[in-house]
């Protein structure tokens, strides 16, 4: 747990130093340090053995499926990850080009890491206002999901691509990108009408109103069916959620909550650019699908798709004369630290102690291992393929 605390503590400290210290924020965001942070990131969750859940398992069993019936010759349409993800084309696509160079898992998981930290690190460079800000809120909201829910985090990412297009109005490159992220998890399409409805600034009591409305349609749990349009196997884990069934609508609604008071309270200071208002109706959107999804166990998932926007927002409003008045980013971090431990603590042995794919065996009371471990020979040898 002690390693997690110290990863989280590096932005959180940096953050915290610059407000002490009173220094220039744009003297302490250099790009390159938050390039080192988030490569060194995407190395901690890539080289993991098996953390976060048995998604990993699944999908290691696929890709290892796959593997091994291209090297005997058996068309791609038999393997298994077609049956599973027949719709899910970028990801079936992904998984061949990798079988050229590996037929290993870790490897697989490793390299498939990389490529979406990668992803992320654009969005980063191109939106975040205050990498040591944006990157507290990348661990309390994202960090952890990236170990398992593979195939959704990196439609995610992609989804991070298109705002650029919301911004320029280009709706043909803007609808490739959407394209591109439904082909890794249909449930990406959810973000398609943002193209639509982001790009103009609606007034407070609009905004209120609606959301007012998401909650009260969340309420009646008529929409608590709805994720299951975009069900997959991975959903059925007990540790599914981002939080454990029970307290999941308690959580979504005061992480709604904060974020709109947030939200709400710099709507008059919000600059009056065409990106800061398409990231702000994102980071609304956000709180919407969390309101909407109140009584299920996994719709809060979508809001995923939603994140970049909410962070990016978040940190361009708290640079804002009126953010540094009020302290946002300091109120935002310490709740940011709250959510990350309370995922932290609730995932439990899924996370820690932490374990590298380097060393053969696997941690003592691992029940994941126990219940979903399909191929002893990597518990023996890690690279035996």
């Amino acid at each position: 747990m002690l390693l997690y605390l110290l990863i989280f503590s590096i932005p959180f400290l940096f953050y915290w130093f610059s407000i002490i210290r009173q220094t220039n924020i744009k003297q302490l965001d250099d790009q390159r340090i938050a390039v080192i942070y988030i490569y060194s990131l995407a190395l901690f969750v890539g080289l993991s053995d098996m953390l976060g859940g048995y998604d990993r398992y699944i999908y290691g069993e696929l890709f290892d499926n796959l593997a091994d019936q291209l090297k005997v010759g058996t068309p791609i349409k038999l393997s298994d990850i077609y049956q599973t993800y027949s719709t899910e084309f970028g990801y079936i696509g992904f998984n061949w080009a990798i079988t050229y160079i590996t037929s290993n898992r870790y490897i697989f998981i490793f390299l498939y890491t990389i490529c979406m930290y990668a992803i992320i690190l654009y969005s980063f460079r191109k939106y975040a206002k205050n990498y040591p800000l944006a990157s507290i809120l990348f661990m309390a909201l994202v960090f952890y999901f990236s170990f398992t829910y593979l195939r959704q985090m990196f439609a995610a990412a992609i989804i991070g691509l298109s705002i650029r297009y919301i911004i320029e109005r280009k709706c043909l490159k803007y609808c490739a990108i959407i394209i591109a992220a439904f082909s890794f998890h249909n449930s990406a399409i959810i973000f398609f009408p943002m193209y639509f409805i982001a790009n103009r600034k609606y007034s407070k009591v609009h905004i209120l109103l609606l959301m007012s409305a998401f909650f009260i349609i969340g309420v009646t749990g008529i929409t608590s069916n709805l994720y299951n349009l975009f069900d997959d196997i991975s959903t059925r884990a007990a540790h599914s959620d981002y939080a454990v069934q029970g307290d999941a609508r308690i959580a979504y609604i005061l992480e709604a909550g904060f974020f709109l008071f947030f939200l709400i309270k710099s709507y008059w200071h919000l600059p009056d650019t065409k990106q800061s208002i398409v990231l702000y109706n994102i980071a609304l959107a956000f709180c919407a699908i969390l309101l909407l999804f109140i009584r299920s166990e996994n719709g809060g998932r979508l809001s995923w798709y939603f994140v970049y926007g909410l962070i990016f927002s978040l940190t361009q409003l708290s640079t804002t004369s009126y953010g540094k008045k009020i302290k946002m980013g300091l109120q935002l971090s310490i709740v940011s630290f709250v959510l990350f431990l309370r995922i932290l603590t609730s995932w439990g042995v899924l996370l820690y102690p932490y374990k590298t794919f380097f060393t053969n065996g696997h941690r003592e009371n691992d029940y994941i291992f126990e219940r979903y471990e399909y191929d002893y020979n990597y518990d023996k040898d890690k690279f035996y393929k």
